[in-house]
């Protein structure tokens, strides 16, 4: 991500959570708080650190801090790792129909 691009996530009440290991961040989630649902908009983990635990320890601590609102985390539907790791960590899967509406809606 560019500088400016995160300087506007920010700008846009972006939170965002890191995962240090050694003095290094080796994962991190962003989410944005809206009226009604909080979105997991970025969640990325270093490949070296993938399948250690890490994004399910960030994604805990969003659930935890996260009581009052539905969470919701979209990905490509042919990221097929990221889909399992959703379904893992306990999100349902939409159906193509409701998932579309979701970017007019937020």
């Amino acid at each position: 991500m560019l500088k400016q691009e995160l300087i506007n996530e920010f700008d846009s009440d972006v939170r965002m959570f890191g995962y240090d290991k050694n003095n290094m961040l080796v994962g991190a989630m962003e989410i944005q708080e809206l009226e009604d649902v909080t979105l997991i908009i970025h969640a990325y983990t270093l490949s070296k650190y993938q399948r250690t635990g890490i994004g399910k320890s960030l994604l805990q601590h969003l659930f935890t801090i996260n009581k009052n609102t539905a969470l919701l985390i979209g990905t490509w539907q042919d990221a097929i790792w990221a889909i399992r790791f959703c379904e893992e960590n306990g999100f349902l899967l939409h159906g193509r129909k409701q998932t579309n509406q979701l970017p007019n809606k937020y």
